[in-house]
């Protein structure tokens, strides 16, 4: 027999999934929108009405179209500490769950690899959608950083390690999603455990780094 919190919880899971579905409405409208017509040829209207809900309603969710196109700043920052924090518990280096985290990045929301690259070129064709883009990695490297320090036991104030760990190994793997937007026939985990490793190896010339013994794994 159901109790009257059952008789409340489930309303309340429907009016989530319900957001939850808006959410993604509006922010595939905005990155169809912006993909076909350019970032400047597309309004908040255009994308309301895309979806058919209200511009108060598109606020609710994003404070702007560029947000909109690149989806929730602060939903994958969330899910980017959980991950630090659990792999960070788990044993990993700091650098390694870096790079567990930017992995996450490549499939979230579960989008194919066209479809992820198709974004990245989006990205580095439009100035302004690659700002806003840098400001959320900005955001989510001090976000980790202080995930790093409560975990390793570092002081935020005068230890420079745990936004230095973070920005590095971000940085790395940023580069290798640039040169995969470019080189999309290969593989972008590979490539980003190859920057990743380079990076751990203390970025040895290719000629002396015993990473390049082998072919590049990212080409396989």
């Amino acid at each position: 027999m159901g109790t009257s919190n059952d008789t409340l919880a489930e309303p309340t899971g429907r009016r989530e999934r319900k957001k939850q579905a808006t959410r993604q409405a509006l922010h595939e409208a905005a990155w169809a929108l912006v993909e076909e017509r350019g970032l400047a040829n597309v309004t908040v209207e255009a994308i309301t009405d895309r979806v058919d809900v209200a511009a108060r309603t598109f606020f609710n969710y994003y404070s702007s179209k560029e947000e909109a196109v690149l989806g929730s700043g602060h939903e994958r920052v969330e899910l980017a500490c959980a991950l630090m924090a659990e792999r960070l518990a788990a044993g990993d280096s700091p650098l390694d769950a870096v790079r567990v985290v930017m992995h996450s990045e490549y499939t979230w929301r579960d989008q194919t690899s066209e479809q992820f690259h198709r974004r990245v070129q989006l990205l580095r064709h439009e100035p302004l959608l690659f700002s806003v883009a840098a400001t959320q990695w900005e955001d989510m490297g001090r976000r980790l950083a202080k995930v790093v320090a409560a975990a390793t036991g570092a002081d935020m104030d005068s230890d420079v390690y745990p936004q230095l760990v973070v920005n590095v190994g971000v940085a790395a793997a940023r580069t290798a999603m640039m040169h995969w937007a470019d080189h999309p026939s290969q593989d972008l985990p590979v490539l980003i455990d190859d920057a990743i490793a380079v990076v751990k190896a203390g970025l040895p010339s290719p000629a002396t780094s015993p990473l390049t013994s082998e072919p590049s794994l990212g080409t396989r």
